[in-house]
């Protein structure tokens, strides 16, 4: 198959392993950091070495799994404090700005609202109101 013989497709699918790893393996946020610089600053050791090798290939595909892991492990919304997911309020009231006004169905009207404000507590987010 000749379409396997391009570089740029096996990085991607290793970018994809990471995301899908990471989004099924919770891992600390530190570890992922460290490794992908590890592994990075090895991949530029490599690099300057004139042989090609197969460490280098597998190296750049654990690099690619690993910036993937990164990617998906930084846009976590459980790691923003004022994330509405991770505030304890007790109060009613939230303030919320209408971001999106989605299709109406046959008995509602549904809205992607940004939340502003839990009580007194600053907050972010997004969110589906119906």
């Amino acid at each position: 198959m000749r379409i396997l013989n391009f570089t740029i497709l096996k990085l991607t699918i290793c970018l994809a392993f990471g995301i899908l790893l990471a989004y099924y393996i919770n891992t600390p946020l530190t570890l992922v950091i460290g490794l992908s610089a590890c592994l990075l600053i090895l991949l530029f050791f490599f690099k300057h070495i004139k042989t090609n090798t197969a460490w280098f290939g597998a190296l750049a595909f654990l690099t690619m799994i690993c910036i993937g892991m990164l990617v998906t492990t930084l846009h976590d919304e459980h790691l923003d404090k004022n994330n509405y997911t991770n505030i304890k309020s007790k109060s009613v009231s939230k303030t919320l700005r209408i971001r999106t006004v989605l299709k109406p169905g046959n008995y509602n009207y549904k809205y992607i609202v940004d939340i502003i404000k839990i009580g007194n507590t600053k907050s972010s987010g997004k969110a589906l109101l119906n």
